[in-house]
């Protein structure tokens, strides 16, 4: 196997508060494939976006800060590139697109110049040149008369107008990596809809891996190759879309499924999310567990054990030698001293 286009390993991120010291990532390791697409999920505050934040250095610093851990991209560790070399790596091998275009887009500035401006900023081209590539773009990404509204400002476009110029300004160099986070959050259903088959026709056509960010497991099942789950900055489950969909390893995982429509009643998750600065001692999610024991209160985060199936299954991962391979959960359960039979999350899904 070849080595991952991205690699993240063991990273911690904090943010120095009045409260004391925010632990927002709490060693988190993940991997992406080339031209694979790789879904962080987990509630609001589980650490996804600083995670991809933390990937070329966007954190506000102060306050946060990457205080251990390595993000290998293409091989090279970004954790240990000055700004400069990363404002080369932005926009260009690695692109951002974010939940709230608004936010994204200088309303001073008409979308053209915006993109003429990203694409000459890595690119030795003219600038009638890239105009050519900025109304292209336009057109690639679905918007109509690309020639005449590539003068039009910001606020002349709809919000899914807007997150498709969005996306157009991430995909000017062509990117080995789009990171998207949240971006259909503001969108109706059927806008969403359209971007998502935009974003699959792009990835098809540019060979890009995405990481994308979301809360919305729908999304999840329709889009991803992976699924990495998290909760109060760590890890909890990751795997092949299928594995963790149809074979759900973890409790907390269990818990979103349940959220779905279509599985019941809801069933709203109980208590409270975790305290990123003073966060309890064992699983993270214990607190909040129906399968919770003492073994998975003490004794910090359980490591990610390789499910049953993952088990059973031909050693193929093990050419990586790394957690991030393969169906696995921090669970105590799936630990050499637990019965996964006494996990029950079966009951919990049908319920």
């Amino acid at each position: 196997m070849t080595d991952p286009l991205l690699a993240v390993e063991n990273l911690h991120v904090q943010f120095d508060t009045p409260d004391g010291t925010l632990r927002a990532v709490d060693g988190v390791s993940f991997t992406v494939d080339r031209g694979e697409t790789v879904c962080l999920v987990g509630e609001s505050g589980s650490g996804k976006t600083v995670s991809c934040e933390a990937l070329t250095g966007l954190l506000p610093t102060p306050p946060g800060e990457v205080t251990q851990g390595t993000v290998r991209f293409d091989g090279a560790d970004l954790t240990t590139y000055s700004e400069t070399q990363l404002r080369a790596v932005r926009g260009d091998r690695i692109a951002h697109v974010f939940q709230n275009p608004q936010g994204a887009l200088d309303p001073v500035y008409t979308v053209g110049e915006q993109l003429v401006e990203a694409i000459g900023y890595h690119r030795d081209v003219s600038k009638a040149a890239a105009r050519e590539r900025a109304i292209d773009l336009l057109d690639r990404v679905g918007i109509p008369t690309p020639g005449t509204r590539v003068d039009e400002y910001p606020h002349e476009f709809s919000g899914g107008m807007k997150q498709r110029v969005v996306v157009a300004l991430a995909l000017t160099c062509e990117p080995d990596l789009l990171v998207a986070d949240e971006p259909t959050t503001a969108l109706d259903v059927t806008t969403e809809a359209q971007l998502l088959d935009l974003l699959a026709d792009l990835q098809a056509e540019f060979d890009m891996a995405i990481l994308f960010v979301t809360h919305d497991l729908g999304v999840v099942a329709e889009i991803a190759d992976r699924v990495v789950v998290m909760y109060g900055g760590k890890v909890m489950e990751q795997g092949d879309v299928f594995d963790v969909f149809d074979r759900t390893a973890h409790p907390y995982t269990a818990a979103l499924m349940n959220t779905l429509p279509g599985q019941g009643a809801l069933q709203p998750i109980g208590g409270d999310l975790v305290d990123p600065v003073d966060p309890p001692d064992g699983c993270r999610f214990a607190p909040r567990c129906e399968h919770a024991t003492p073994a998975c209160t003490s004794g910090g985060q359980p490591p990610l054990y390789p499910t049953e199936d993952e088990r059973r299954a031909p050693a193929d991962d093990e050419v990586r030698g790394d957690a991030t391979a393969g169906h696995s959960a921090s669970c105590v359960y799936y630990g050499p001293h637990h019965d996964r039979d006494d996990l029950d999350l079966e009951s919990d899904s049908d319920a």
